[in-house]
């Protein structure tokens, strides 16, 4: 891929069928470049790890979040079991992939491949979520223009 993403500590890559019966799950599959992230790296603790939310309007950062770690299949930080816990309180075919040191989610919309924030510490003093409620903050057009926005920071 494009991207040039280091780990501190990297998971083994899943294998095809893992990802298969992943999809299964989801009923959708998983977009190309998505899919790549897991085959060759499935999630760990990056060493680029923060991105920043720009408004172009205002000409400005908004937000830096820093990411504590990637999810991946079959590992203890797992995606399956983090999608399988939230997907009800998430919009339609959103799944969260990493994960900030708040506990809150970065996820990835499987029909747009729009990749978006969750405040989920928000959202758990919320009866009922929304997509158009501000607790997504669009944050890439898709995961590889999100790979390409990371740098590091330190902790």
């Amino acid at each position: 891929m494009a991207w040039n993403l280091k780990f501190l500590t990297k998971h083994p890559p899943v294998t095809e069928k893992q990802i298969q019966d992943f999809e299964k799950i989801l009923t959708v599959p998983i977009p190309k470049s998505f899919r790549d992230f897991l085959l060759e790296s499935n999630g760990g603790v990056p060493l680029n790890n923060a991105f920043d939310v720009f408004s172009p309007s205002e000409n400005l950062t908004l937000y830096t979040f820093i990411i504590s770690r990637f999810l991946g299949i079959g590992v203890k930080d797992d995606i399956i079991k983090a999608y399988q816990i939230f997907h009800k309180e998430l919009p339609p075919f959103f799944v969260p992939f990493a994960i900030d040191s708040f506990s809150n989610f970065m996820c990835i919309s499987l029909k747009t491949e729009e990749i978006y924030f969750w405040d989920h510490q928000s959202a758990m003093s919320k009866s009922k979520i929304h997509k158009d409620k501000p607790l997504f903050l669009f944050v890439a057009e898709n995961f590889e223009e999100f790979m390409e926005k990371l740098y590091y920071q330190k902790n």
